[in-house]
């Protein structure tokens, strides 16, 4: 009997590999006979790099997070080289940065411009980069400081890129190197986000809280963004503050599609085709997929969605494990033949994320499939 496992991460708990781990040795345990194929997937957030097998890596010293900060990022390499996968997170991702000290006002995706001028540099001929998870909102400044871009404020005095400035950039003065990379480097991008830049949709309003902003931060940011993607508007006479994807990791997205030829496209795609994933799949009795939560919004795209989409073409049985699961019904509408939160209903939620907690309720909940779907 063959299963695949395919597991986006359990954010703050669990990554796609150790989540794949977790399923997969609860099933040897459970069915001693099977046979496991995991294969770890992502939407372009933590734990992207680690899902592209056959790849080799490298580890840079970039800026972090805040300014004058550095941190180690690690980029993958595939296809001999030619493609670089970078993983936004690793500069400037919410995991570097504890709960308590997350201010999106002081915080910048320099690094992400340091990571792309490295693989630039080592020759590379396209980039895919996810964009997920990052502790971010500077509608993309950072990221292109880092390649040039200087922004100036009313009075022609120098702007330095983080979220606090941007309703003051009043000026943008192009950069060689950035024409050079943006034409030169084919850019993809991961990301299963499709809000806008501003509004209620917008980056800030709908995911400045979750980074550590109050409302009013929230409020102000998504105004000075607003400001800021007028002055890209009126430089670049084009307006992709209300393309879908603009308001991925605080407005990153916006400055990949005003500066770059790039495509936006949802990671577990990118990662489903570089790792043969249907060639895996033949021949299996069940795919195993799930997240951290699943709700209503797993429906419109997201990993399990793109995971089931993959075993009904094929005609294999899908199960659904997630830590917390909305309506399980309606899953089972969409096409699974199982689906379950691994999280008791009593568990409180800050016991339900600590890794061995979690791992335990998988290796149970593993064990209740085992039994109800008759492996």
């Amino acid at each position: 009997m063959k299963i695949v496992v395919a597991m986006d991460s359990f954010k703050g708990c669990m990554s796609s590999k150790e989540a794949c781990s977790a399923v997969s040795n609860a099933l040897k345990a459970t069915v001693p006979s099977c046979e496991c194929l995991a294969m770890p997937v992502s939407d372009g957030g933590e734990g992207f790099i680690s899902c592209f097998e056959h790849s080799t890596t490298e580890t840079i010293e970039v800026n972090g997070p805040f300014l004058n900060t550095t941190t180690n990022a690690t980029i993958a390499f595939i296809d001999n080289g030619d493609t670089a996968i970078i993983e936004s997170a690793q500069a400037c991702g919410l995991t570097l940065i504890s709960p308590d000290k997350r201010n999106l006002l002081r915080s910048t995706t320099h690094g992400v411009g340091d990571m792309i001028k490295y693989c630039y540099e080592k020759g590379c001929k396209r980039a895919i980069i996810g964009l997920g998870g990052t502790a971010t909102h500077d509608a993309g400044t950072g990221m292109l400081e880092a390649l040039g871009v200087r922004f100036l404020d009313a009075a022609g005095c120098k702007v330095t890129a983080c979220g606090e400035n941007i309703g003051k950039i009043a000026r943008i003065e192009s950069s060689p190197l950035l024409d050079i990379i943006s034409h030169s480097m084919d850019v993809i991008i991961a990301s299963d986000v499709s809000n806008p830049l501003c509004g209620l949709s917008g980056a800030a309003m709908v995911y400045g809280q979750q980074k550590g902003a109050t409302r009013e931060i929230a409020l102000s940011l998504d105004e000075a963004t607003r400001r800021f993607s007028n002055v890209v508007a009126n430089t670049l006479w084009t307006d992709h503050s209300c393309t879908p994807g603009a308001g991925a990791a605080g407005g990153l997205g916006f400055a990949f599609l005003a500066f770059f030829k790039c495509a936006f496209r949802a990671g577990a795609d990118i990662i489903l085709e570089a790792n043969r994933f249907d060639d895996t799949i033949k021949g299996a009795s069940m795919i195993i997929t799930g997240e951290g939560r699943s709700d209503e919004q797993t429906l419109m795209g997201k990993i399990p969605c793109a995971i089931l989409t993959r075993a009904r073409r094929h005609g294999i049985p899908a199960v659904l494990l997630s830590g917390g699961m909305s309506c399980p019904k309606k899953f089972l509408e969409a096409g699974f033949i199982y689906a379950a939160a691994i999280t008791p209903a009593e568990m409180l939620l800050n016991d339900a994320i600590k890794p061995a907690t979690a791992k335990r309720n998988m290796q149970d909940a593993v064990a209740t499939l085992v039994n109800q779907t008759s492996l």
